[in-house]
């Protein structure tokens, strides 16, 4: 027959005979080992007491380093967007995780140029962004480095790609009156496809680690120390051995130990450091490893052995007194226990029988502080029904169109809760999707609204680029509801230098006109103009604009400035300057009415030209007419003259007809070269023109010595123009002859005299 009996029987029965029977065969073996166990114990709580802390160490620190690993998972995608976009997006996502981890003092990335600037094609230089707490604030901040080349620090760093933690170092941004706190910095790299692509950093203050060992503290007289991978002291209870070295800690057994090399290897180890009194400490330490870097730390216990030894002592002397009160003490809490047992089962069996019909409540819950598996069943059964109550309201959530609440999932195997969050993303989607396209359905109609406002101003008849550049830039200004703005055009009066002059400005319903222009490439509107793109800013140059009201004036927060060009010729700028960011559909719908406006004042233009220039042809034509009748007058006038002209070279070319069948003719140039000669003087002299040409006219003379002085004076003469008559004697190609000569200089319309003619006889019958 089986005999049934409760769980509170089977455990007073059971323990109470099992227990007495332990305890006696036991006791002698106990006594002798107490001592020996509990010398061992008391090591072992102290290599505990290391493991432990350098396990709490190692959370904090892989927090820390799971955040930036985060961010640099998330900046893989960095190639996907512009880089506008994407500094803001880094700071969207530094700012938050920056509030929320005080211990965090930094956050700071590094960009590769030639990875995120297709232009840039050399090996080094980055773009660092960074935010830091100065003085109680948040500080962001920009810039390019390593241009001409990396730091030793950078250059290991990108070489080996791997998660970093850098040896600890006093904070040297201190704010004024504090105290340096002890720093170290995590280091992610940024991998897109195989590709190192930079990395993320976090600079972490020490503090929470230095809780921590100041914390440890085992026994009476033992403290704790934080050691780096390079055996820098990172947290002690003793302040001044911050940032020192180990072998300043440890003299003696630093190389005897080679504690340097053991620590940098992540060895768990421990030593007896001998005191100058001859005592001993036993010193153990623990590695504590994060995440993925090849450097770890470790956390040391230092505990006296002569506190160690009187714990066992004590042990063992105790040990044998509290074996007898024991016995006793057993009845009375077992009898306890099997209470506590029995309890909690039977309302075990009442909650889950509850979870089974399908109640969720908190009612169900089970509170138990028994230290044992049962309030380890009581915490798994909350665990569960919080669990349960988080799914249904995350479901009322998501049926309320919620989609912002997060999901804790109870473990990775949560097929429930994996349901529900792919369930939330689907919807979530679905949303954001319909969201979009209602933003862009309103993008759509506010632009063609705007481009059919815009073309139907500029169907209008303007004769005036002014007035229509006014009405312009006013309609602009106030469909995009910024503050003011003004059109540029290019001055096509001056041909030599071509100047954008502002024709037209519009600010809070009232015109504003500056005498202002600029030259292609002067200024922002310049370097518009000649870069023929659009240039957007956010961060306005001092005293470059300001917009006054009757509150005063202030820079605005957002300056666009769009090139009016048409088929690629730019014929001005449009500039308009506001408080509020433009979008990008603004900006895009800027480019569009840009467009218009050009093609529009180039037809106007055209059109002003081409007025300009009918009415030039009709003054033009009225001039030509009276310059007709003019010029019949002027004709009767030049034909008279041409004939009384033709009259006169007709006698004049008798005269000298006569005269060359008569006399010897020559023509010289002002240096006396001959430049023509007549018949007669080539038959006289028997010779060819081709030996005359270019011979001096004093080749063939035969002067005496006063003849001599006055052939300079001849030349002087006829450049001054003076005729002069001169007889000499003349001996070429065996024949001499008496010659009078009369030399005549001749002018050109200026007055200038370009020549002379010589007219010579033959006087020999003469001269005899």
């Amino acid at each position: 027959m089986k005999i049934r009996l409760s769980i509170r029987q089977k455990i007073l029965i059971s323990a109470i005979g099992t227990t007495v029977l332990c305890y006696i065969l036991s006791i002698g073996f106990i006594a002798t080992l107490s001592h020996r166990n509990a010398y061992r114990d008391a090591i072992a709580l102290a290599d505990q007491s290391a493991r432990e802390a350098g396990l709490e160490m190692e959370n904090i620190l892989e927090k820390n380093l799971l955040t930036v690993r985060t961010l640099a998972s998330a900046y893989s995608v960095y190639a996907e967007y512009d880089q506008e976009m994407w500094d803001k997006m880094v700071v969207d996502m530094y700012v938050p995780v920056f509030e929320k981890s005080p211990g965090m003092y930094k956050i700071w990335d590094s960009w590769e140029l030639n990875v995120i600037d297709s232009t840039w094609d050399r090996p080094t230089g980055r773009i660092m962004n960074t935010l830091e707490r100065r003085n109680g604030r948040i500080r962001k901040e920009q810039r390019v480095t390593s241009l001409d080349g990396d730091n030793a620090i950078y250059k290991r760093f990108k070489e080996n790609r791997i998660e970093n933690i850098e040896e600890p170092y006093r904070d040297v941004h201190v704010d004024s009156g504090k105290e340096a706190l002890i720093m170290t910095s995590l280091m992610i790299p940024i991998m897109a496809n195989g590709t190192y692509t930079g990395l993320v950093g976090a600079d972490i203050t020490l503090n929470d680690l230095q809780n921590i060992v100041k914390g440890i503290k085992p026994f009476e007289g033992s403290f704790g120390f934080l050691l780096s991978n390079k055996g820098t002291v990172a947290g002690h209870s003793v302040k001044d051995y911050l940032t020192k070295s180990v072998k300043d800690l440890y003299p003696n057994e630093y190389e005897k130990e080679a504690l340097l090399d053991r620590i940098a290897r992540g060895e768990t180890f421990s030593f007896e450091e001998k005191l100058p009194d001859g005592s001993y400490n036993y010193v153990t330490l623990s590695p504590i490893v994060i995440g993925e870097t090849v450097t770890p730390w470790s956390v040391g216990v230092s505990v006296p052995s002569k506190v160690i030894n009187g714990q066992a002592d004590k042990i063992l002397f105790y040990s044998i007194f509290e074996g007898i009160g024991l016995i006793l003490l057993l009845v009375v809490l077992l009898l306890l226990l099997s209470n506590a047992i029995a309890k909690p089962l039977k309302k075990f069996t009442v909650s889950i029988g509850n979870l089974a019909q399908g109640k969720i409540g908190d009612d169900l819950k089970i509170n138990l502080n028994s230290g044992d598996e049962l309030e380890d069943m009581a915490y798994e059964l909350s665990d569960c029904i919080d669990g349960l109550n988080a799914k249904a309201e995350f479901a009322r959530d998501i049926e309320r169109g919620d989609f912002s609440t997060s999901l804790k999932l109870q473990s990775d195997e949560d097929k429930l809760g994996l349901s529900l969050v792919a369930m939330q993303e689907s919807l979530k989607k679905a949303k954001d999707l319909e969201e979009k396209r209602n933003k862009d359905d309103e993008v759509s109609v506010w632009t063609n609204e705007g481009l059919n406002h815009f073309a139907e101003t500029l169907r209008q008849s303007h004769d005036n680029i002014n007035e229509l550049s006014y009405l312009l830039i006013k309609s602009l200004v106030k469909y995009l509801e910024v503050n003011q703005g003004g059109i540029f055009l290019f001055n096509d009066k001056e041909e030599d230098e071509q100047l954008l002059e502002l024709v037209s400005a519009f600010a809070y319903d009232r015109r504003k006109y500056h005498k202002r222009h600029y030259q292609p490439g002067e200024g922002l509107v310049g370097a518009c103009a000649l870069e023929k793109e659009r240039i957007y800013l956010e961060e306005i140059p001092d005293e470059y604009i300001e917009i006054v009201s009757g509150l005063g004036g202030s820079n605005p927060s957002a300056l666009l400035l769009v090139p009016i060009k048409h088929e690629n010729n730019v014929l001005g700028v449009i500039e308009l300057a506001s408080f509020n960011k433009f979008t990008d559909y603004m900006i895009d719908f800027c480019e569009k009415v840009a467009k218009d406006i050009g093609m529009t004042l180039r037809n106007v233009k055209i059109n002003q030209s081409t007025n300009a220039l009918l009415e030039q042809s009709r003054q033009q034509s009225e001039e030509l007419s009276s310059q007709e009748e003019e010029m019949r007058q002027n004709l009767e006038e030049l034909q008279a003259t041409q004939e009384e002209a033709a009259r006169q070279n007709a006698e004049q070319n008798s005269l000298f007809n006569a005269l060359s069948a008569t006399h010897f003719v020559v023509e010289y140039d002002m240096n006396g070269i001959v430049r023509s000669v007549n018949d007669k003087l080539l038959r006289t002299f028997g010779i060819t023109e081709d030996t005359v040409l270019g011979t001096h006219h004093k080749m063939s003379y035969q002067f005496t010595d006063d003849q001599e002085r006055d052939y300079e004076q001849l030349w002087a003469d006829m450049r001054r123009g003076k005729v002069r008559i001169m007889q000499h004697k003349l001996e070429f190609n065996n024949v001499v002859m008496n010659l009078s000569e009369v030399y005549t200089p001749i002018k050109d319309v200026k007055g200038d005299i370009i020549k002379v003619i010589k007219f010579g006889q033959d006087i020999s019958e003469l001269v005899k």
